[in-house]
């Protein structure tokens, strides 16, 4: 899903939209996961996502709930990506408060 997400938000910022934020939840946050390697016939959605928020002024966030079950907080928050930070529902609920749309990429529903 990060991928579809990630050629959304692509698209939008082509079509001259501002994307604001970007809130990773359940196995999303693993996005933002600094120790991860990628195959080499891979895509590097880490590197992706960031290249894309580093031009488009764009705020990463890994819901902090899910960034705990996957570990990432271990070490004071030494396992995430530089790009990435860590925040709450709240963060969640006051970037859609200030947006005109919002929309959810889900695996699962």
């Amino acid at each position: 899903m990060a991928l579809h997400a990630l050629r959304f938000a692509q698209a939008l910022a082509a079509a001259e939209h501002q994307v604001e934020c970007v809130f990773f939840q359940d196995s999303g946050v693993l996005t933002g996961l600094s120790d991860c390697e990628v195959a080499q016939d891979e895509l590097d959605l880490r590197a992706e996502w960031t290249r894309f928020a580093a031009s488009h002024a764009v705020r990463l966030v890994l819901c902090s709930a899910s960034a705990a079950r996957y570990g990432l907080l271990a070490g004071n928050g030494s396992r995430l990506s530089t790009g990435f930070s860590v925040g709450g529902l709240g963060e969640l609920v006051e970037a859609e408060a200030s947006s005109d749309r919002s929309l959810c990429f889900a695996g699962r529903l």
